[in-house]
Order: structure tokens, then C-alpha cells, then sequence
């Protein structure tokens, strides 16, 4: 069941935890018949409500959530409830690390009604026995710390426009099938007092810098989509 109390758990200092994108069709494709008969009849789909969190930084790790339809945000937060960075979701595994680890290190929630496959670490754990299935989810944690290390370096940058055009190149590319270019857009559910809480940016100048991309032609924001230029 997904978390029902946002923001309950205390924050961590430190990095966002993020996901693994590097499948095409599914996680577990470059697994065993038998490893995926044993995840499949172990794993189940959870729909989560716009606003619902699947769970929050601190808690110990349940399993791994494979998203399946819908945009889901991962984040930190501070104390006093800013966020010290965030990432919407198109697509991935998410809990990896979490589950080697012990505990998430950030938070999840729903942005629209999202669906999920959910596999229980109890399911996960004893898989790591097999050589290649504990490869794999090395190569998952590996890859969730380039897509942190990724957000860290835009989220970092001195220059603002610079900053906001690196955060959503990111999230576009990770939208994308590995092999396939970045989406030409994406359903953009935000606005722009969050994206500017995101990039520790504030509002009159995002908003300022987001009318002057538009103007040049790097970004359209229209019908709930956002377009960026490639």
C-alpha cells in the first residue's frame, strides 16, 4: 500500500536517490526464464492517487517499483520542507539501492494517478545468489548514481539558464528507451513555483528565464506538455 503520511519521515542530508533506466521491454529481460517466472509471481501492479507517496526517505526498503504508466516525482527535502532537489519519472525501476542498502533515501509520490510493479525485497534478496541477477542490480545501483550524479552537476551550475536547460535535458533524456532519442515532449504537470523550489531558483526569475527560452525557440510549454528543443 503506498505511504500515507508525506513528509513524516525526517530528511537526509546528502543526494537524491533516483532510478535505473537502462532496459528497453523490462527490467528483468536479461534475466533467466526462471528469475522472471519467480519476480512475476511474486510481483504485483499498485495504482497511487495523485499526491500519494509510495514511500518516504528513512523508511526501510519494501522492494523495488517498476513504473508503468503515469509520472511519479522523486525528492528531498529539508526541514523546513524545501526541496534540496527533485526529478519526475516517465519511466524506470525505482528502490534499487534502497533495497541493498536497507532504506530509501528519498521520497515518492504520484504527480498524476501512476501505475507501478511492485516486487517484494523479500523476492529480490535471495535472487542476489545468482551471479548474474546480483550483476544486474549492480549495474541498476551503478546506473541510479550516474542519474544522481547527472541531476547534482545541472542542479550545481552558476549559470541559470544554463542550470534550468541542464535539469531538462536530463529528465528528457531519461524519459527515453536506451537506443532511442529524447521524446520531443513530455506531459509537463508543473509549475513554476515548484520547478523554481526545485533549482533553488525563485519564481520572478524563473519565470523570467522560461519566457526567454520560449522566445528563443528552446522550449514551448502548451496543452500541459513541454517541448524542448534537441
Amino acid at each position: 500500500m503506498p505511504a500515507e503520511h508525506p513528509g513524516e519521515a525526517r530528511p537526509r542530508k546528502g543526494s537524491i536517490t533516483c532510478m535505473a533506466v537502462g532496459f528497453t521491454t523490462s527490467p528483468w529481460e536479461s534475466c533467466s526464464a526462471e528469475i522472471r517466472e519467480q519476480i512475476e509471481a511474486a510481483s504485483s501492479v499498485q495504482v497511487i492517487e495523485r499526491g500519494e507517496h509510495l514511500y518516504h526517505d528513512g523508511e526501510p526498503a519494501k522492494g523495488v517499483y517498476w513504473l508503468q504508466t503515469g509520472i511519479l516525482l522523486i525528492y528531498n527535502i529539508k526541514h523546513d520542507g524545501r526541496h534540496v532537489a527533485a526529478l519526475p519519472c516517465y519511466r524506470g525501476l525505482l528502490g534499487t539501492p534502497a533495497v541493498l542498502a536497507g532504506s530509501y533515501r528519498a521520497h515518492l509520490k504520484a504527480v498524476r494517478t501512476s501505475s507501478v510493479r511492485f516486487t517484494p525485497a523479500s523476492t529480490i534478496i535471495p535472487l542476489m545468489r545468482e551471479e548474474a541477477f546480483g550483476q544486474l542490480l549492480g549495474s541498476y545501483t551503478g546506473e541510479d548514481f550516474s542519474v544522481m550524479l547527472s541531476l547534482w552537476g545541472a542542479a550545481t551550475q552558476q549559470n541559470s539558464e544554463k542550470k534550468l536547460l541542464d535539469f531538462l535535458h536530463s529528465v528528457f533524456r531519461l524519459a527515453a528507451v536506451p537506443g532511442d532519442a529524447p521524446p520531443d515532449s513530455l506531459a509537463w504537470p508543473f509549475s513554476v513555483t515548484e520547478m523554481a523550489d526545485w533549482l533553488s531558483l525563485s519564481r520572478p526569475h524563473l519565470s523570467k528565464l522560461m519566457n526567454g527560452l520560449i522566445t528563443q525557440g528552446e522550449i514551448e510549454l502548451r496543452g500541459g506538455r513541454l517541448w524542448l528543443k534537441q
